[in-house]
């Protein structure tokens, strides 16, 4: 855990045994100075064993409960994230075209494909470039008359890299998706035994073109891709996917692997997003922007402005706040001006899900801490009341001191 309640826990590591030592020394200095307390304090101990057990008890089971909320948090925060990072493995960030495909069926042309390209290839910190197409075909295995309503199906092709299409098939070989030729297939683990499929079994797709049979070369265990992992998937060469779906020499998406391995390479994820939307930002619609924002504040526009208003989330926030104020012309605008500052989006895809696994865990540690806390009150109400308790059964005792001089 990195953070609690907002503080870097090395600096409140640092600030409680600070504090701590300071109190414990306190005490000691007191102990040597004045005695007699600490003859009192330890005879109380012999004196009332109930009472002192009972103030150890719920002094332990306090810190036992904040203990466990930070430790449920924690492992929450690491349950959240590991199963992030291994869902969407070496895919960093992810390219799309603006819009929706189910609106106006907006791909990335192979001309798209290959600006971006020589951007990936400029940059040090992108290892991998791989082109996605995607769709949902009905799937039958005629074999055993068992099918599968929706097949998420994809045609991978790679060009920079090669970890990134790395697949483990079920035998413990290795092979590359983006190597698939003709009708060659590779099923996912579900897929396989929904279908009750194995290598060599022959599929048919029904697909917008007609059916289309393909073979299963091999079963997946394991994928550097991060995508299809999660349902009934199968893999065919991005040739044949275009081919089925009509769509030429078009594609969904684009996958983008940065330099380091799975966990690592997100030490680079915002700088490798930050390069992509400054460098495919249009530049025509960048200076209009400069209209609305002057009109906000100060009217200057920068390369960090252009990077946030690319962001989706930052764009949704800068939106509502206009809207809070009722200037809807002013959002009509922004909200158009921001659909053709670029003809892609780029989403820094695992950051985002890490970041939401750190929140998810945050937010478990303060729930918990916060019932916690009560147990906190309550033991300090305690020895409180022990205290008052034991002050008075003594107030023989500490009249005879005061009497002595002791103050």
């Amino acid at each position: 855990m990195d953070k609690i309640f907002g503080l870097q826990t090395e600096t409140l590591l640092i600030w409680v045994a600070s504090l701590t030592t300071l109190a414990f020394l306190y005490l000691a200095i007191l102990a040597i100075r004045k005695q007699i307390i600490l003859r009192i304090s330890f005879r109380s101990i012999i004196r009332y064993p109930t009472q002192s057990a009972l103030i150890m008890f719920g002094l332990m089971l306090s810190t036992a409960i904040i203990g466990a909320s930070l430790g449920v948090g924690d492992t929450v925060t690491h349950s959240i994230r590991k199963a992030a990072i291994d869902g969407i493995a070496l895919t960093d960030e992810v390219i799309t075209p603006q819009g929706s495909r189910f609106f106006g069926e907006n791909y990335l042309t192979s001309e798209q494909v290959n600006e971006i390209l020589l951007l990936a290839q400029e940059n040090d910190l992108v290892d991998g470039f791989t082109t996605a197409v995607e769709s949902v075909f009905p799937t039958i295995n005629e074999a055993n008359s068992r099918s599968e309503a929706r097949m998420n199906a994809y045609g991978i092709k790679n060009f920079i890299g090669s970890n990134i299409t790395i697949a483990t098939l079920a035998d413990g070989t290795e092979t590359q998706i983006s190597d698939l030729q003709g009708n060659d297939a590779l099923l996912n683990r579900k897929a396989t035994e929904t279908l009750n499929a194995s290598t060599g079994t022959p599929l048919t797709l029904l697909t917008p073109t007609g059916q289309q049979i393909v073979i299963v070369k091999g079963i997946i265990e394991k994928s550097g891709l991060g995508i299809g992992d999660g349902s009934s998937s199968i893999f065919l060469s991005q040739d044949l996917m275009q081919t089925i779906t009509n769509r030429n020499d078009a594609v969904d998406e684009i996958l983008i692997s940065n330099a380091g391995g799975v966990e690592t390479g997100l030490e680079h994820s915002e700088e490798v997003t930050k390069y992509f939307r400054l460098a495919l930002t249009n530049k025509e619609m960048k200076d209009n922007l400069t209209t609305i924002v002057s009109a906000l504040e100060t009217g200057e526009i920068n390369s960090a402005f252009t990077t946030l208003i690319a962001d989706p989330e930052i764009f949704r926030a800068i939106s509502s706040s206009i809207d809070s104020v009722n200037d809807g012309e002013s959002q009509a605008q922004l909200g158009v001006l921001r659909r053709n500052l670029s003809s892609f989006n780029v989403n820094d895809i695992k950051n985002d899900l890490v970041r939401l696994a750190e929140g998810a865990g945050q937010g478990t540690t303060l729930f918990l801490t916060i019932f916690g806390s009560f147990s906190i009150l309550v033991g300090l109400l305690l020895i409180f009341l022990v205290m008052v308790l034991l002050a008075a059964a003594r107030s023989t005792e500490m009249g005879i001191v005061r009497a002595i001089g002791f103050r």
